[in-house]
């Protein structure tokens, strides 16, 4: 039966020894996605179209993108990842996006500042902001270069502050109502995030002298007209940059062809200029680029002090630009020199003597920088500039506690789901069954070894995809046994029947198989994020059992043969049957067709936010956990009390595992969807372009007083130096060793920890601080004691955050997330149709198999509209949920050519009628038709069941997967196989021939 078993048996053992090896080998050998670790990932973009019209690229780069894109790359991760410590993934998504991923070990906590107003601010002031804040150290989270803050409902817009002033105001900013704010009212900034701001921030430099009036200017113009000109741009155009107006350069519009505009940095505590006072003019070096200087040309960037002690920044030129730049200050000796970084004048000092070195500083003068703002200019100098700021897309938030849960729940439910598949295997098959459970064991221990050693990441939809090969995997050896089990009842060897057995089922599976690796190949290259991660775990799977299935299965059973068993016994539950299916189609059809009206109605008749999610419709969605128990109603009344669109529109969904009816419920999903015209804030605010607000704000201050509190609340008497407050963590932990923690380096000398009752994770403290602490400094030095910190047992601190989750999605991401679905299930019929059309050398069986897809889609889009409607699951069409359509493509394809196959078997070897032949070949496989779908089943069930209320995407998708085989199954006898026999009478009207007919002919 087996030829060269020898050589089969030792690549079968040497398969398992290396993929048991890169499992135990590496100390991490599988990436975990953000849903399953926690952590945070951004979608940026770069707009190429305003970047050439702005000349920040050419025409060239315009064409082909993909350089600027992967030089953008390179220069982010050099920021945020130099030494691969935070384990950051940065990736090319599409022609003009980017993604970085940021796992939740490299989260840094971040504490909303919150200070009172020392003076009244009534509703005609914008001149200053004043902070009461007698320790300087309690602004510091306020950042110096602007930012957003909220005094009561009214949101205030800052560009500088100076020392505990908010300078430059905009009152009633993100269209919120100016008020009278009286001393003490509260001055709450949301958290600054560092970390995009490293990624946005362009740190371009460029180096230039000042133009002067009696030499770079044309005869037909001067400074003081070319001054004019610009001063009204500034003034017509409030809203641009300089940037856009040097972009006109050598046109009327614009400035001369060798001159660009910069204002000047302001120095903080000097007096803000009006912009257009703020205008420098600055000569631009002849094209040859001879004396043209930029970050390219920096060799080493150093923080130093200046004359007069301050802190500054130290740069030397590369070889390649030394020689090049001290000519350059030769010529310009006694000029003013002009350090551009992010397109504003950082330095304009005379050069006092040549640079011949190719060395210089960077000062602040007299006033001098302060040492954030060295610190920021050297890192974005060290790394290299970017031509293009990144702009904001898409971000996501997932707090580590969540991914333990989704990892227990899916771990959980994947153990089960297989235990379930291999005791009905082994009780259905017995002997035959042990040898599928031991080739199933192969098959995933070889899918978990390639995944190690490709270092694939693996996601919560990812391990769906994993169930799901589970059961496929089972799939295949049915199709082996049930042929076995024919081959043997017509009378021949067991050593006969079980090599047709194989070879006959072989073309079945390979078949089965490869339409749904077509499906998921589709999904891994038109899908995004965590979808991508499902479609290569089905990949790999698909090959890894199916080698399993017809090599590793085959071995056991020539092994068992020779060995003298003589027959292999099997219980069998559908015996021969003799079904006449065709004619029952009269009633199918319109059956079907009423139930994929009815449900095509239900959901057509839902509102767009009721049936789509974010992914499609732009919007945002937060998970909050309370400091006590609430019902969901207290928590929809909070929320309906928000001044804005948003307080109308948003919906609340309880976590069901954080609480239960009676006492109420500490973790609440609340999703605002925009239905498309949200895009997302600036960095530092919640305005978007047009005129809403994201919602993230909104939402924490109308929770704010049932809202967790921490992670860490502090309390100090700065006179006795007393110290108590609590702490909140994702887990538990002895009380000794958050002891121990807060003892470190003398932070407290501790009194007592205690955890708190009926709130887990939550620990109150006392204790005595050292001498020179404030609350803020104290309390940034607790957050570092539980930052990548483990206790005893080895189990992470990890901070709860009262906000653990949040999902924006812009308007520009909705269309791409949008058009890639949809070309993703097109393109999977195709292939369907393609691919049935080459292996059954007809269109017609082809047609019909799309037409039982496209009715198994119709079918469960109707009834996930009608789970959603009854509240029975959250069914609401997101990318997760288009990958378990696209799942049910690939598996209904499975049971329609297990049926088609046996017809073209069939076909030239029995006489009759069409309609007779197709009654034959799906009365003979029913009975793998109905294990196969059976045993699939069980494992998905076994998914939905252990995520139903838990809040992951596997809840949705599992409840389509086993809604998809059940419709897949009816669809591949009732309507898959009337629709081919409807084709194939067409066809015999018009004069064509069956196969076997003209053959016969």
């Amino acid at each position: 039966m087996i030829e060269n078993l020898g050589r089969k048996v030792f690549w079968i053992a040497a398969l398992l020894v290396a993929a048991l090896l890169c499992i135990v080998l590496p100390e991490a050998p599988f990436r975990l996605g953000l849903d399953l670790q926690g952590g945070t990932r951004y979608l940026l973009s770069i707009d190429f179209e305003q970047a050439l019209k702005d000349g920040k690229i050419s025409q060239a780069e315009y064409d082909d993108p993909q350089q600027l894109l992967q030089d953008t790359i390179a220069v982010i991760r050099e920021r945020i990842d130099p030494h691969g410590q935070l384990e950051a993934t940065i990736r090319v998504e599409g022609t003009r996006s980017f993604v970085v991923e940021v796992p939740s070990t490299a989260m840094r906590t971040q504490i909303d500042a919150r200070l009172p107003l020392a003076e009244r601010l009534d509703p005609a002031m914008k001149s200053g902001l004043l902070l009461d804040a007698p320790d300087a150290e309690l602004v510091r989270d306020f950042p110096l270069t602007g930012g957003v803050v909220k005094i009561g409902d009214e949101r205030i817009r800052y560009e500088i502050r100076d020392g505990n002033e908010l300078r430059e105001l905009t009152r009633g900013y993100a269209a919120s109502p100016i008020a009278d704010h009286p001393p003490g009212s509260a001055v709450v900034l949301r958290g600054d995030d560092t970390l995009l701001r490293s990624i946005q921030n362009p740190g371009s430099l460029q180096i230039f002298v000042e133009a002067k009036a009696e030499r770079d200017f044309a005869q037909d113009t001067d400074l003081t007209k070319e001054r004019e000109k610009a001063q009204k741009w500034v003034d017509d155009n409030p809203d641009l940059s300089l940037s856009a107006y040097n972009a006109l350069n050598g046109t009327p519009q614009g400035p001369p062809a060798n001159i660009r505009w910069f204002p000047h940095h302001v120095m903080e505590g000097d007096p803000v200029p009006a912009r257009r006072d703020n205008l420098v003019p600055l000569l631009v070096q002849p094209a040859d680029r001879k004396w043209s200087f930029s970050g390219v040309d920096v060799s080493f960037v150093r923080s130093s002090a200046d004359d007069y002690g301050l802190p500054a920044v130290s740069i030397d030129m590369d070889d390649s630009a030394r020689f090049r730049f001290g000519d350059f200050t030769t010529k310009y000796v006694r000029e003013l020199m002009g350090i551009v970084i992010n397109d504003e004048i950082i330095s304009l000092a005379t050069i006092r003597e040549p640079l011949v070195q190719g060395s210089f500083q960077i000062s602040g003068g007299s006033r001098g920088f302060r040492k954030a703002e060295v610190d920021e200019m050297v890192k974005v100098l060290k790394t290299g500039s970017l031509r293009v700021k990144p702009e904001l897309e898409q971000s996501e938030r997932v707090g580590a506690t969540l991914g333990d849960q989704y990892v227990r729940s899916g771990a959980i439910s994947a153990a089960l789901g297989l235990g379930v598949v291999l005791l009905f295997t082994m009780a259905y098959y017995r002997r035959l069954g042990v040898f599928a459970a031991i080739s199933l064991l192969v098959g995933m221990t070889l899918l978990m070894g390639v995944m190690a050693f490709l270092q694939a990441t693996l996601t919560l939809p990812g391990v769906a995809g994993i169930i799901l090969t589970l059961g496929m995997a089972v799939d295949a050896n049915i199709l082996i046994y049930e042929r076995i089990r024919e081959e043997s009842a017509k009378g021949r060897k067991l050593i006969q029947a079980s090599k047709n057995g194989f070879e006959r089922a072989a073309t079945t599976i390979i078949d089965a198989n490869v339409t749904t690796f077509i499906t998921a190949a589709i999904l891994y290259f038109v899908g995004t994020g965590p979808v991508r991660g499902f479609a290569t775990t089905l990949m790999i799977g698909i090959v890894t059992s199916v080698f399993a299935a017809l090599v590793v299965t085959r071995v056991l059973v020539h092994v068992a043969i020779a060995k003298g068993v003589e027959r292999f016994g099997m219980s069998q539950l559908v015996r021969e049957t003799k079904i006449g299916f065709m004619g029952m189609w009269k009633v199918a059809l319109p059956a079907s067709l009423a139930v994929i009206v009815v449900g095509l109605g239900l959901f057509l008749s839902l509102p767009d936010h009721k049936k789509l999610s974010i992914d499609f419709l732009g919007g945002l969605t937060v998970t909050a956990r309370t400091e006590d128990p609430q019902q969901p109603d207290t928590i929809r009344r909070l929320i309906a009390g928000i001044p804005s669109v948003i307080g109308k529109s948003a919906e609340v969904q309880v976590i069901k595992d954080s609480g239960d009816p009676k006492s109420g419920y500490r973790r609440f999903r609340i999703t605002y969807k925009s239905e498309g015209d949200v895009v997302l804030a600036e960095q530092q605010g919640e305005e978007t372009d047009t005129g809403e607000r994201t919602g993230e704000a909104e939402i924490r201050e109308a929770l704010r007083d049932v809202l967790q509190k921490g992670p860490i609340e502090l309390q100090l008497d700065l006179a006795t130096m007393q110290a108590s407050g609590s702490l909140y963590f994702e887990g538990e932990h002895e009380a000794a060793d958050v002891q121990g923690a807060l003892e470190v380096n003398g932070t407290l000398a501790v009194a007592s920890v205690a955890p708190v009752a009926d709130h887990r994770g939550v620990y109150t403290f006392r204790g005595t601080a050292k001498a020179g602490s404030n609350e803020v400094t104290l309390q940034q030095e607790i957050g570092r004691r539980f930052t990548q910190q483990s206790d005893s047992k080895g189990a992470e601190y990890v901070l709860a955050q009262p906000v653990p989750e949040t999902s924006l999605v812009g308007a520009q991401v909705v269309g791409e997330l949008r058009d890639k679905a949809i070309m993703a299930i097109l393109l999977s019929l195709f292939a369907a149709v393609m691919y049935i059309r080459v292996r059954f050398a007809e269109y017609s069986y082809g047609l019909a198999a799309v037409v039982a897809l496209v009715h198994d889609v119709l079918i469960v889009l109707g009834v996930l509209a009608l789970a959603d409607m009854t509240g029975f699951v959250d069914g609401e069409i997101s990318l997760p949920m288009i990958a378990a359509f696209l799942t049910i493509i690939g598996y209904s394809l499975n049971d329609t050519i297990i049926v088609f196959d046996r017809v073209r078997e069939n076909l030239p070897r029995v006489k009759g009628t069409m309609a007779e032949i197709l009654d034959l070949s799906i009365n003979q496989t029913l009975s793998r038709t109905l294990l196969t779908s059976g045993t699939t089943l069980m494992a998905v069930a076994v998914l939905f069941v252990f995520n139903r209320g838990g809040g992951s995407v596997l809840e949705g998708f599992s409840f389509a997967m086993l809604i998809g085989v059940l419709v897949g199954t009816y669809s591949s006898i009732f309507v898959a196989s009337p629709v081919l026999l409807w084709l194939e009478r067409r066809a015999a009207r018009h004069g064509h021939k069956r196969p076997d007919e003209a053959a016969a002919a």
